[in-house]
């Protein structure tokens, strides 16, 4: 089931600042200006590691990426709308995003793998090499939801990560998607909780990483929290086999207020609409376990109820843990790409916060 790349307009706009001034310096962090250059470079090199890709082919690619996504950027200045953007400018803002400090690292064995392949990202190297301890826990404890039907299809589905020993969080359109999607539970009356459909059976591997998939899977038996419909509050809790090798995730309770820079775990699908060698630039979507860096936004009003973060999430990262470095502790819940403000998450003191959720939560922490 393919999943869409996330409204990218927002985070283009804040990283790269004034779009009448060219600021770019490849050594610098963060970087703002239009696309240049300096852009190309860094898209060639990442580009040229791909082995079916030449160094002239990449040189072409990555010029057109950087001619697009200074169209695009002409484009939103000249009044078109975020949602007016086609999928070929939001994959070439992202290519620049990328190389301008925000990766989204592949996970191998819960490492991470080397940043030098990350032309524009050696800011983050001191954070992981400070923080790999945890880094590799919170890798370890966070896996993606993998669906098959009863004709054998399978395909992933979102994230979760384990709140509990036999526990785990994602979002509620994750299980039960907005327009044509495909619900994979369906709501018991009277109640917070769901039931699987007939015909579909989820597991959470938390090893879905390109050398180990299927190594650690856990069946999801019921879902004891479904939020509302209308509930702002987008999770899901779901109750899996017990899980003996993870330490479950502790979700924070305090304000997101502090938090600066953070990381975002999850699974993104290959983008459909986008020529392979134009995610080659991503390092081909596949479903695999990532872990992308960012940075918060500007916060409204106080404890707000909702992060809004820069890094590069695409499909799939629905339902991920987003983590500042100060602790290994869970600051928010991933669940959307605003097409006006950014990339959003629902904030701990939130989760922490809501009626039902609160309370499972707590009970899952206290064991």
């Amino acid at each position: 089931m393919p999943l869409e790349l996330e409204k990218t307009a927002p985070r283009m706009r804040m990283l790269l600042g004034d779009t009448r001034e060219n600021t770019f310096h490849e050594a610098s962090f963060p970087t703002v200006g239009l696309p240049g250059a300096a852009d190309a470079d860094a898209i060639t090199r990442r580009l040229s590691q791909h082995p079916q890709i030449s160094e002239l082919e990449a040189r072409a690619l990555a010029e057109d990426l950087v001619a697009i996504a200074n169209t695009g950027m002409k484009r939103l200045d000249g009044g078109a709308l975020d949602w007016q953007l086609s999928d070929q400018e939001l994959s070439a803002f992202e290519a620049v995003i990328q190389v301008r400090g925000r990766p989204a690292l592949r996970v191998e064995q819960d490492d991470l793998e080397d940043l030098d392949g990350h032309p524009g990202s050696e800011f983050w190297a001191t954070h992981v090499d400070l923080h790999r301890k945890h880094l590799k826990q919170a890798n370890g404890a966070t896996g993606a939801i993998r669906v098959r039907d009863a004709w054998g299809n399978a395909w992933g589905q979102g994230t979760a990560f384990l709140v509990g020993p036999d526990l785990v969080l994602t979002n509620r359109h994750v299980l039960i998607p907005p327009g044509n999607g495909q619900p994979l539970v369906q709501r018991l009356p009277g109640t917070t909780k769901a039931q699987l459909k007939d015909g579909f059976n989820l597991t959470i591997d938390f090893a879905f990483e390109r050398t180990r998939q299927g190594q650690r899977c856990y069946r999801v038996l019921d879902v004891p929290f479904l939020a509302a419909p209308d509930d702002p509050v987008d999770a899901a809790l779901l109750r899996i086999e017990a899980v003996a090798d993870s330490t479950p995730l502790v979700i924070s309770r305090d304000s997101v207020e502090q938090l600066d820079y953070l990381y975002v775990i999850g699974h993104p699908g290959r983008v459909l609409a986008v020529d392979d060698k134009v995610n080659a630039v991503f390092g081909t979507l596949d479903d695999c376990k990532r872990l992308s860096f960012g940075r918060k936004f500007a916060l409204d009003g106080f404890d707000p109820p909702e992060l809004v973060h820069d890094a590069s999430t695409y499909g799939g990262y629905s339902g991920g843990p987003v983590f500042g470095f100060d602790e290994l502790r869970v600051k928010a819940l991933h669940y959307w790409g605003d097409p006006r403000v950014g990339n959003r998450a629902i904030s701990a003191t939130a989760l922490q916060r809501h009626e039902y959720l609160g309370k499972l939560l707590r009970q899952a922490e206290r064991g």
